[in-house]
């Protein structure tokens, strides 16, 4: 059976403190929940702990490019101490595999 395709939003970016961001992102779950994101999978970069990335996964693309497109998104950035300009991509997922 293939897997559903699903919409993922991947964002890039430094921060200037971990737990700062952390605490902002938590705090703002009811807002990309309320854009169809279904649930999320963060990573950083092993050997520059104050770089994300960040997997969102979505219900459809259009609420997915309203997320990345708001203000909202921006205000966080700007509250939880983001110190680059993000890559931000929105994806197809196509194929995911786990053993």
């Amino acid at each position: 059976m293939a897997a559903r395709e699903r919409t993922v939003v991947l964002v890039r970016h430094r921060v200037a403190n971990y737990r700062r961001w952390k605490d902002t992102f938590d705090a703002d779950r009811p807002d990309l929940e309320a854009h169809g994101c279904t649930g999320t999978r963060l990573f950083r970069f092993v050997d520059r702990p104050n770089e994300l990335v960040l997997l969102l996964s979505c219900r459809d693309p259009r609420q997915a490019r309203e997320l990345i497109e708001s203000e909202d998104l921006r205000d966080a950035w700007a509250r939880s101490g983001v110190t680059d300009r993000p890559d931000v991509y929105l994806l197809e997922e196509l194929a995911a595999t786990e053993s």
